[in-house]
């Protein structure tokens, strides 16, 4: 996936519109590959992954909150929305993780937020049908 310091990152900027938090979490786990990695592989496994998720869902929900508004969705469209693409993240970060944190072809921070671009409208139009 990433490799070396992705703050620079112009994808990164725009996805934490201003918070660090992703930022900060995925140079964390960058710098501390070996600790990351160790941790994963033991039997705190779960450290790891709340971290992950904890910090990927708090983001994602703000761009949820940002993108759904003035939509009429519920709370729980909000919320189903924010575990879809929260889930997608941990998964893909989480496997990365498992797999040793191999050197990856493609600007990870760019592909989700391109992800997240090309889908989001359509996910926010398939809520509001169901309701």
């Amino acid at each position: 996936m990433w490799t070396g310091n992705i703050r620079s990152s112009f994808y990164c900027r725009r996805i934490i519109s201003g918070d660090e938090t992703y930022s900060k979490a995925a140079s964390v786990i960058i710098e501390y590959r070996a600790a990351v990695i160790h941790v994963y592989n033991s039997r705190n496994r779960d450290i790891i992954e709340k971290y992950l998720h904890n910090t990927t869902e708090y983001l994602v929900g703000l761009f949820v909150k940002k993108y759904c508004k003035g939509h009429k969705l519920t709370e729980d469209d909000r919320e189903y929305i924010t575990c879809f693409y929260s889930y997608s993240i941990v998964g893909i970060v989480s496997r990365w993780i498992g797999e040793g944190m191999p050197p990856y072809d493609k600007d990870l921070i760019k592909l989700f937020s391109e992800s997240f671009d090309s889908t989001i409208d359509t996910i926010i139009i398939l809520c509001e049908a169901n309701n």
